[in-house]
C-alpha cells in the first residue's frame, strides 16, 4: 500500500532512493496518454530478474521457479480508499506489457 523511508543518517553525496512520486507522474500524464495506459498490464518475473541482474545472476532450480511463478500486475494501480491512480513502474522483474512487443 504504500513505501516509506525514513532516514536517521545521510551521505553527502550518493545513495540514491530511487523512490518518484508515481501518481504525481500518472496526473501529470496527458488524458489520451491516461485512457491508453490503464488497461495495461505488466508481467514480471523473478526467473528473468535473477538470470539477468547485474551481481549473483543465478539460475534457478525447478522448486525456486515454483516457489516464484511469474505474476502479472495492472500497469495502473487504483488506491482502494481515495480512488486515485499511480503508475506502477519497476525495474528488474518486468519481463514486458502484455499485448506490447520489445521496441
Amino acid at each position: 500500500m504504500a513505501t516509506m523511508l525514513y532516514a536517521v543518517e545521510v551521505p553527502a553525496e550518493g545513495s540514491d532512493t530511487l523512490l518518484a512520486d508515481l501518481c504525481a507522474a500518472y496526473d501529470a500524464l496527458p488524458e489520451e496518454k491516461r485512457r491508453a495506459l490503464d488497461p495495461l498490464v505488466v508481467h514480471h518475473s523473478y526467473q528473468m530478474f535473477m538470470q539477468n541482474r547485474e551481481h549473483g545472476r543465478m539460475v534457478l532450480s525447478d522448486e525456486l521457479k515454483a516457489q516464484n511463478p511469474d505474476v502479472f500486475h495492472p500497469l495502473i494501480r487504483v488506491h482502494p480508499a481515495n480512488g486515485r491512480r499511480a503508475l506502477w513502474a519497476s525495474t528488474g522483474t518486468v519481463k514486458g506489457i502484455v499485448g506490447i512487443g520489445r521496441r
